[in-house]
């Protein structure tokens, strides 16, 4: 049996519980892609001087990325992550806590592989990839059911997964120039999402 004081304690605890997720939710509001694009884009070095609620588009610098990753939980507002050119060989799996994340942006990193956690972003709709190492995407980024453009410009991509196809509802616009997929495996993925905007060119690794 609980006792009276510990039981208002629970009590307290509860409504504080339900207060602070009500205010997450108030300020976890999605943007509109037109609304997403005029927000303001913050560098590190401003997104200290405000608000983290305010901080819905972060803009990181290699060397920044350990900072952020130190205070990730203070900015699961974002929405918007840009980490083009970090320098970085794998993503950590911090940033898939950002459940708000919109869009995000691992172009120009020598990521070898895409972790399975990608499809714990379940409001993701823009994934801008290009150049990185990775020569596949896991199974589970057949979660990611809001995911509207995807590109993967220049990338070591051989083949998809079978659940890839599990997107076609969605997926819009696929962007797979120069990536490593033969033209018959791009030529098949093509025909079956046909109704994704799919823009391919064929890589040649020839030797001179």
């Amino acid at each position: 049996m609980i006792k009276p004081k510990r039981y208002k304690s629970l009590v307290k605890l509860l409504v504080l519980g339900c207060f602070l997720v009500c205010l997450q939710t108030a300020y976890a509001q999605l943007l509109t892609e037109k609304e997403l694009k005029k927000a303001t884009k913050f560098s590190w070095e401003k997104a200290q001087g405000t608000t983290p609620e305010k901080v819905l588009k972060l803009k990181l610098k290699k060397e920044e990325v350990a900072l952020f990753l130190e205070k990730i939980e203070t900015y699961i507002y974002l929405q918007s992550l840009d980490l083009n050119n970090c320098n970085l060989s794998e993503l950590p799996k911090a940033i898939f806590k950002l459940t708000n994340l919109q869009e995000l942006i691992i172009s120009n990193n020598p990521i070898t592989v895409i972790p399975s956690e990608i499809g714990e972003l379940k409001n993701l709709k823009w994934l801008y990839a290009t150049f990185i190492k990775a020569t596949t995407l896991p199974s589970s980024i057949k979660e990611l059911r809001k995911l509207h453009t995807l590109f993967l410009w220049g990338s070591e991509i051989t083949y998809f997964p079978v659940e890839f196809l599990e997107l076609k509802a969605t997926l819009k616009v696929l962007n797979i120039r120069s990536i490593k997929m033969s033209k018959k495996a791009a030529k098949e993925l093509k025909k079956q999402l046909s109704e994704t905007r799919v823009r391919y060119s064929y890589r040649c690794d020839c030797s001179f």
